[in-house]
């Protein structure tokens, strides 16, 4: 039931067997390539042209990783692009709503208005809109209207 042990009864173990190398026969596979047609190393054939010079793939390498890195740097001014282009619609927002709430907030009120003015105005007989006058008062005598239709 060895789910954990902190202590180790063997060491780590390698498997790893050696492999034989035949340079007679790698020669012949060479050879048999190039009646074939097929490519050898890219590295043989520059050898054999006489066109390689020690160190050429490390300086292919790095002249890739230097071009990857400047297209990444591309991509990141067009990152500050999209950034720059995302604070100015952000500003653009900002000021449409600081104008424009102030004047739904008044379009709100203005609708609320009229409500408390018709409820005013009925309970109050001399459509006084006053708030001094608007306000009810307990103690105020009730005003009857005569009812007009009678039959």
């Amino acid at each position: 039931m060895g789910l954990f042990t902190p202590v180790k009864k063997h060491p780590n173990r390698f498997n790893y067997t050696p492999r034989y190398y035949d340079p007679a026969k790698e020669a012949r596979e060479q050879r048999r390539r190039e009646l074939r047609g097929e490519r050898g190393g890219d590295i043989d054939e520059a050898v054999a042209q006489g066109d390689y010079k020690p160190g050429d793939y490390l300086r292919r390498r790095k002249a890739m990783r230097i071009e990857r890195k400047s297209a990444e740097g591309a991509e990141r001014k067009g990152g500050r692009r999209s950034m720059l282009t995302l604070v100015v619609v952000a500003a653009f927002i900002l000021v449409a709503a600081y104008m424009l709430v102030p004047r739904i907030v008044s379009l709100i009120n203005g609708a609320q208005q009229p409500q408390t003015a018709t409820e005013q105005s009925a309970g109050n007989p001399s459509g006084a809109t006053n708030t001094e006058e608007a306000e009810f008062d307990p103690y105020a005598p009730i005003v009857i209207v005569p009812n007009d239709y009678q039959e």
